[in-house]
């Protein structure tokens, strides 16, 4: 069934109506017709199964015909990652929403390749509406402000929520689903400098591995979010 994406699901019984490009997308890409059933998420949480009441390229109307609120998966992962170049970064925020990551920090490191601008944000997040489309996940991530891994070590360093470190020379990673909040942490390509490293594990950073071989950011992203993938 087609997902599409709603900022606003009534109760069953309402009508509602997706924004324009939605429209454009359902009656030409996917061809739906009137009558058809879809699904609706709301990046709140909110799933929904409606039936489509008008089409075209510019509307589509459709009747709720149920609403359930899912509840967020644990442990809710927050992923802050340096940026890597062109298209990996649009892969990797589209495989980790799907996987359901629950925060996104960009870093921006000393050995950044790519210099990320909160102005991308807008464009990050349809990314990102996109892969919960794709996915059925109800929970849109939060994307965070443009930070330095100083800045990220220091709004971790007073919290509970423990902090895994990507890292070569770290330990086999053991998940731990007992918690309500993890953090994980990967540098850019040539790795976080020596002072951003005593910096993050000043605030408490374990250093894992995610295996024996060197894996871009995106790689390591995805194998990371997948070990501590939410379990319901």
């Amino acid at each position: 069934m087609n997902c599409y994406f709603c900022d606003s699901i009534p109760d069953s019984g309402g009508l509602v109506s997706v924004d324009a490009a939605e429209s454009r997308h359902a009656s030409s890409s996917r061809r739906q017709r009137t009558g058809e059933h879809v699904a609706l998420i709301d990046g709140k949480g909110r799933r929904a199964g409606a039936k489509i009441v008008s089409l075209d390229r510019n509307a589509m109307r459709l009747r709720v015909e149920f609403v359930r609120q899912i509840d967020r998966p644990r442990p809710q992962i927050t992923l802050a990652t340096a940026v890597p170049k062109g298209d990996r970064h649009r892969v990797l925020l589209d495989m980790t929403t799907q996987l359901g990551i629950f925060q996104y920090v960009p870093l921006l490191c000393d050995r950044s390749v790519v210099k990320p601008a909160s102005r991308s944000a807008p464009r990050w997040k349809r990314v990102c509406i996109q892969a919960c489309k794709q996915s059925h996940n109800p929970y849109l991530p939060r994307i965070d402000q443009v930070r330095s891994p100083a800045e990220f070590a220091s709004s971790m360093k007073n919290t509970a929520i423990p902090l895994y470190l990507a890292t070569p020379d770290g330990v086999p990673v053991i998940p731990e689903y007992s918690t309500d909040r993890v953090a994980i942490c990967i540098g850019p390509e040539g790795g976080f400098s020596d002072h951003e490293l005593s910096q993050l594990l000043a605030s408490g950073a374990q250093p894992v591995s995610l295996g024996s071989n060197v894996l871009r950011i995106e790689t390591a992203a995805v194998a990371a979010v997948s070990i501590f993938q939410p379990r319901c």
